[in-house]
């Protein structure tokens, strides 16, 4: 059986912390959020950390993820 995660973020309210960083020019902080489906086109993630982050689903392209951890798992 695989180990569950508990996720500290929502999907909502970790879409509202990328809005929110970007508005503040800081970098969003996205360790263990569920971003199941959501919807990141053309969103700059660079330099955010994502560890642990539910991605399964999201739509990535055109994403600025340079800088930017994933860890897909």
């Amino acid at each position: 059986m695989a180990d569950q995660i508990d996720y500290v973020l929502a999907r909502d309210k970790a879409l509202a912390e990328i809005v929110i960083a970007q508005r503040e020019e800081r970098v969003p902080m996205l360790d263990r959020v569920d971003l199941h489906g959501a919807d990141l086109r053309k969103t700059d993630l660079s330099g955010g950390n994502m560890c642990e982050a539910n991605l399964s689903e999201t739509n990535l392209s055109g994403a600025y993820p340079d800088r930017c951890q994933f860890d897909r798992s």
